[in-house]
C-alpha cells in the first residue's frame, strides 16, 4: 500500500513537473512571436521614411531631394506613399498618417486579428505634419 503511494505520487509530481516545463516552452515561444512582431514594425516603419524604393514603396517611401542628391528622412513622397500594395506583407494590416488635424491618410487597413502591435513615427508629408502609423498582426 505504502509502494502504491509512492508511486502514485512520484508520478503526480513528473507530471507537474512535465506540465509546468512545456507552459514555460509555450510562454518563452509567444514571447518570441511578439518580440519579432515589435521589432518588424518598428523596422518598416523606420524604412518606410528613411529609405526609398521606387520598386517597393514599403521599403521606402522618403522623400528625394534633387538639390542635396540625398532623401530626406521624415519627409514622405505622396505617389510612393500612396502606391504602397496592401497585399505586399500579409502581416502588415495598417499603414496610415494622422495629420496634426486630425484627418488620416490610408493606404493600407485589413481586419486586426490575433496578437497585434503598432509603431508610430512623426513624419512630413506634402509640407503637413503627421505621424506615421504601421500596424503589424501574428494570425
Amino acid at each position: 500500500m505504502d509502494i502504491m503511494f509512492a508511486f502514485m505520487l512520484g508520478t503526480i509530481i513528473v507530471f507537474l513537473i512535465i506540465s509546468v516545463f512545456f507552459n514555460g516552452i509555450n510562454s518563452a515561444t509567444e514571447n518570441i512571436k511578439l518580440f519579432e512582431l515589435k521589432k518588424n514594425s518598428f523596422f518598416i516603419a523606420d524604412s518606410i521614411i528613411s529609405k526609398r524604393n521606387t520598386e517597393n514603396p514599403m521599403l521606402g517611401s522618403a522623400e528625394f531631394n534633387g538639390l542635396k542628391h540625398r532623401v530626406e528622412e521624415n519627409k514622405i513622397d505622396s505617389k510612393l506613399f500612396d502606391s504602397i500594395d496592401s497585399n505586399e506583407f500579409r502581416e502588415i494590416k495598417l499603414v496610415e498618417i494622422e495629420f496634426s488635424e486630425g484627418r488620416k491618410k490610408t493606404v493600407v487597413e485589413k481586419e486586426l486579428n490575433g496578437t497585434c502591435f503598432g509603431a508610430e513615427r512623426f513624419v512630413l508629408f506634402e509640407g503637413r505634419k503627421g505621424k506615421l502609423r504601421i500596424v503589424l498582426c501574428n494570425e
